[in-house]
């Protein structure tokens, strides 16, 4: 067997970016690139008696459990590939592509499907991603097999729960899902890349078994998610209640984005667009470094002080890779794409397009088999102003999700009908060539409290989240080499906080912030220079007013973005702190109760970030 799995996932992460970058971009030079990665791959595959595409030489294929091997991550280096060719077809419309794809996933299902394949095994668990591929070719092709191939796959990854020790993927069991009062505890990156295998093999069979498992996962979820968006993560959930000052993992961000649109797009649950907005334009660009994509954070805080070696260890420090495992530096590429991948849904049952990510882009596509095409001008979501025009006749509904923390939104849309609910305007057609829609979200600054943090508020404006920058000492602490060993421009980078002090300021509830043009703000580079922030007084540990400006979390990397608002010590190790209105029973079964408790375990000692 080989060593690891790490290289196949590694690869075909790299291409799956590179496919949606260089299609989204226009950049025919990385188009050429992919095409003749994809050739190679497909000449290899021509080779290949039983056209199988992977990571192993025949004698290591298909590797059942025994009492001295197992599978070891097949499953979930096939799918990391398999996705990036799915999408180079969905740009291309090359059916050479397709078809290498379904002959390489016919070849897995006739060797694994049937047979146990889940077991006890970090690269195993993995391998629940392979329902990523199966959804698509079902969609893509309509072949009832894959449906088949869906089900079987979650029903075997299922069928282990309650082993001694539970298996790496429990968290999504069925048998573990049903029990809407357990936290999850499992490994961070395989409960967020199955987060929707549930919900759609639900949506895919109907079957009662499934029903539960569909339902809490997305409440389950909101537990442990933190208020910049993502899975609390350091490996483990560890049965954590999401916090501003607990870690996530990059490469689960952008896992939990695909997995949540997906959700979206097979139920309509535009609920679950907001989740995946808030990870990629709060958490996710916190967690990458200014002004340009040459280095991320492994663990990222919303309350983030030091990045430091002094502090932390490696993972907790801005650089272009992370030791031994590569998957968060190689795979953060993806995050943008994802959240493209996105915006748009089609509204078969009001014959609609529906906005459920907002952003400046282009839409041209086919709804009820007529044309639709609409460009989206916007500065969202540093902006609450956003324009549609069409550019040709259309009669199709426009259906938009209502961001969070709207005001009073106005629309002008000239004769057409607007139509509001809770969650969405829908504005029917149909539409001329060179018809308009404007809509003002009217956002407003509020004050959140967390959920799962005493005492603990943050401020909103729409759909971003904003915190009090620290400031930052850079050092670049060593400079990778490229594969022909010359200097690669990437970096490990040190960075300390130019005003620690700041970290230990407070909320004032009887001052209010207001939302401000920055002046040094720029459109084009926005999380690199802020176009907006939010203005108002904060107490300093000594009880004094200072005047701050807060801004987006996304444009800082050293800040704090959640405070107490009154005087104690700053949240630290050593010290206690509690979940509002909840017990965590010793088997992290939760309570919800009126009474304010203290809780156990690892819950009551954060670390500092």
């Amino acid at each position: 067997m080989a060593k690891s799995w790490w290289v196949g996932e590694v690869e075909g992460n790299w291409l799956d970016s590179v496919v949606r970058l260089a299609f989204l971009t226009g950049n025919a030079q990385y188009q050429d690139r992919v095409k003749r990665a994809y050739d190679h791959i497909i000449e290899a595959q021509q080779e290949d008696p039983e056209g199988y595409i992977g990571i192993y030489v025949p004698g290591d294929r298909f590797a059942l459990r025994t009492e001295t091997t197992y599978n070891n991550g097949e499953l979930w280096t096939q799918s990391r590939l398999f996705q990036g060719m799915l999408a180079y077809y969905e740009f291309t419309k090359d059916e050479q592509v397709l078809a290498a794809v379904k002959k390489a996933v016919d070849c897995t299902l006739k060797n694994y499907q049937g047979k146990e394949v889940f077991f006890q095994g970090s690269g195993v668990s993995h391998g629940i991603a392979f329902t990523d591929t199966l959804e698509w070719l079902s969609r893509v092709t309509g072949e009832p097999k894959y449906v088949e191939a869906m089900q079987w796959m979650y029903d075997d990854f299922s069928s282990r729960e309650g082993q001694t020790p539970p298996k790496a993927g429990a968290d999504l069991s069925y048998d573990e899902l049903k029990y809407l009062d357990r936290l999850w505890f499992s490994h961070t990156p395989h409960t967020m890349e199955g987060l929707h295998t549930p919900i759609i093999t639900w949506c895919m069979t109907g079957e009662a078994k499934y029903t539960a498992a569909a339902a809490n996962i997305l409440p389950k979820y909101d537990r442990h998610d933190t208020p910049g968006g993502g899975c609390v993560g350091d490996e483990s959930i560890g049965r954590r209640l999401g916090t501003s000052m607990l870690p996530r993992e990059y490469c689960t961000m952008v896992s939990a984005v695909m997995a949540l649109n997906r959700i979206t797009a097979w139920t309509g649950n535009l609920d679950a667009a907001r989740r995946a907005e808030t990870i990629a334009l709060n958490a996710a660009q916190g967690a990458r470094f200014h002004p340009a994509l040459t280095a991320v954070r492994y663990l990222s805080h919303d309350n983030q002080k030091d990045a430091s070696t002094g502090a932390h260890s490696q993972r907790y420090l801005y650089s272009a890779w992370h030791g031994a495992a590569p998957c968060c530096s190689t795979t953060a590429a993806r995050m943008m794409p994802y959240y493209i991948e996105g915006m748009w849904l089609t509204d078969h049952q009001r014959n609609g397009l529906v906005a459920s990510h907002y952003g400046p882009n282009r839409i041209d596509t086919v709804v009820a088999g007529k044309r639709v095409a609409v460009v989206e001008d916007t500065l969202f979501p540093f902006s609450d102003k956003v324009k549609f025009t069409f550019e040709c006749d259309a009669d199709t509904a426009l259906v938009l999700r209502k961001p969070e923390l709207c005001g009073q939104v106005t629309v002008d849309a000239q004769q057409a009908r607007v139509e509001v609910t809770a969650t969405t305007l829908t504005i029917a057609g149909p539409w001329k060539q060179g018809d308009s829609v404007s809509v003002d979200f009217d956002f407003q600054p509020q004050l959140v409290s967390e959920p799962h943090w005493e005492n603990a508020y943050h401020y909103r404006w729409g759909s971003l989240l904003f915190s009090l920058p620290l400031g930052e000492l850079r050092t670049s602490v060593k400079e990778f080499e490229a594969l022909d060993g010359t200097p690669s421009g990437f970096f490990l980078w040190e960075v300390r906080p130019e005003h620690p002090e700041r970290w230990d300021y407070r909320f004032d509830r009887s001052e209010r912030f207001v939302k401000v043009d920055l002046p040094a703000g720029d459109a084009g580079t926005p999380y690199a220079s802020p176009p907006v922030g939010l203005r108002g007084r904060m107490l300093d540990k000594d009880g004094n007013k200072v005047e701050v400006t807060l801004t987006p979390l996304g444009c800082s990397v050293l800040r704090r973005t959640s405070f107490p608002d009154r005087v104690k010590p700053t949240v630290g190790p050593q010290e206690e702190w509690t979940v509002k209105g909840r017990v965590i029973n010793p088997d992290g079964t939760i309570v919800e109760t009126n009474a304010k408790k203290k809780t156990a375990g690892r819950l009551n000692k954060p670390p500092v970030p």
